[in-house]
């Protein structure tokens, strides 16, 4: 059986398209990142999707469905995000994608995402218990934490695309704003943190840091995954990035420049989280949301990297 997997995100366009056996292992045959930008210029007063960002993201869903197309694809899962279970104009949006590309969008609720995370991590990295999770997204960051029979999810409605258009005068003072923020929404997290064995997080900003970590200027997902962030070389690299400009981002994260708008923001958000719980280094898992869809949908049981 040939499937695809469409993501719509806040900030990306995510494709993700493969074969799944008898022994319902999923192969990867071909990915696709598309930055469109869907919630820009999405304000917590004026929560409505702009025509230009909508028609970027129709642009790049006609585009994606080509590929499935291309490459045989019978069934297709698709879902939104925080900018559109948002946007108070998100039925008009909904139905303008059924029409021009025929695809029935499945609106997640931050509870959904957060679980729907949670199956593409514990299937790609076999961490099945005792684990934080970040998943650090353009409009929204879910929280969960797995301990024994305890569940806990929270998603905050805040994510580097959102936090762009706050303004900080500096560092110290973006990194004020998230602890008061993190205060807020997860001290009873970061009290219950007994027994916890392993911190994860998923995301683009995640990605693009383990690249960059390791000097790559094209994406690998064998790299990637796996990989790990420490806390003490993101604050020494968040500084770096603060001073460069756009020009010279997008030249550092020349495998996705469209990400470099907002990798200062998701860097500053995964930083001040790291520090809020008091976690040294953290796994990144490309195993996330897209992944997870996999899991949902048709009971994947194991993850080929393939081509």
């Amino acid at each position: 059986m040939k499937v695809g997997v469409l993501d719509i995100g806040s900030n990306s366009l995510r494709g993700l398209w493969g074969d799944v056996d008898e022994d319902l292992c999923f192969i990867k045959r071909g990915a696709k990142l598309l930055t469109t930008r869907l919630g820009e210029g999405m304000s917590s007063v004026e929560r409505v999707l702009r025509e230009e960002a909508v028609e970027r993201t129709l642009k790049g869903l006609l585009e994606l469905c080509r590929d499935f197309r291309d490459n045989g694809v019978t069934e297709v899962y698709a879902f939104a995000t925080s900018a559109v279970r948002e946007a108070s104009n998100k039925d008009w949006f909904l139905t303008l994608v059924r029409l021009e590309t025929g695809l029935n969008v499945d609106v997640l609720s931050g509870r959904e995402e957060a679980f729907q995370n949670l199956l593409g991590v514990e299937v790609g990295l076999g961490i099945k218990d005792h684990y934080l999770l970040f998943d650090i997204g353009g409009g929204s960051t879910e929280i969960i934490l797995k301990n024994g029979e305890d569940v806990f999810l929270k998603s905050i409605p805040i994510g580097a695309l959102k936090l762009k258009r706050v303004r900080f005068s500096s560092l110290n003072e973006g990194v004020s704003f998230l602890k008061k923020l993190w205060e807020k929404e997860l001290a009873s997290i970061r009290s219950s943190l007994q027994g916890v064995k392993n911190f994860v997080g998923v995301g683009g900003t995640l990605s693009a840091l383990a690249l960059f970590k390791e000097g790559l200027s094209f994406y690998d997902i064998r790299i990637a995954h796996g990989n790990r962030i420490e806390l003490d070389w993101l604050a020494d690299k968040i500084l770096y990035l603060s001073r460069l400009s756009q020009t010279e981002l997008e030249s550092f994260f020349s495998f996705d420049p469209g990400r470099s708008y907002v990798i200062y923001e998701g860097s500053l958000i995964l930083l001040s989280l790291m520090d809020f719980f008091g976690i040294p280094s953290l796994l990144v898992s490309e195993t996330n949301l897209l992944w997870g869809g996999l899991v949902k949908k048709w009971g994947v049981k194991k993850f080929l990297f393939g081509s």
